[in-house]
């Protein structure tokens, strides 16, 4: 099953965009686990993502085809995502941005 993996997905929109991809997807959420899923269909991912080092360790066993991001508020924490993805069999990455936007 192809792997996506969205960065927030507990609260707004995220949650919605979780919902519609569990059953066709194997969905990974990396949030701040402020707000558990508690959602049996979903693995959960637990970590500050301004922590580039402890969340390139998290990310490092897994290879997303898709990556959702609607948590990016700065270019370094966008930099830092993708820093910390392996790149090589990603196909779609989604940014969802905030009132503001970045030249990455």
């Amino acid at each position: 099953m192809k792997k996506v993996l969205v960065m927030g997905g507990s609260r707004f929109i995220g949650k919605h965009i979780v919902t519609m991809l569990k059953d066709h997807y194997e969905v990974i959420v990396l949030n701040r686990g402020n707000v558990p899923l508690n959602d049996p269909l979903v693995h959960e991912l637990v970590c500050d993502r301004n922590h580039v080092a402890k969340l390139k360790d998290l990310l490092a066993p897994y290879r997303f085809e898709y990556v959702i991001d609607i948590s990016g508020y700065t270019a370094s924490q966008s930099e830092g995502l993708v820093q910390s993805l392996d790149l090589s069999q990603l196909k779609t990455f989604v940014y969802i941005s905030t009132s503001a936007t970045y030249d990455m």
